[in-house]
């Protein structure tokens, strides 16, 4: 079973970077949807960790992780 997060990371009004993930997104996100939301949270302010608002977008970036159970004998 394959697991997949977006990862996005912001700079913050206090110089540092704060990060945002998504789990279960879609594996056919575009680059511009992930900008367009990214720049939608800066500009509503909806997330301010620590009374810091974003100011800027770092980077982004999409995780992959397959999980393979194992049978224990």
């Amino acid at each position: 079973m394959a697991t997949v997060r977006l990862d996005m990371v912001f700079k913050k009004a206090d110089g540092r970077n704060s990060r945002v993930s998504v789990d279960n997104a879609r594996e056919d996100v575009t680059a511009l949807e992930v900008s367009t939301f990214m720049d939608n949270l800066i500009t509503k302010g909806v997330f301010e960790p620590n009374a810091s608002a974003f100011v800027e977008k770092v980077s982004a970036e999409i995780v992959s992780i397959e999980t393979s159970e194992l049978t224990l004998v």
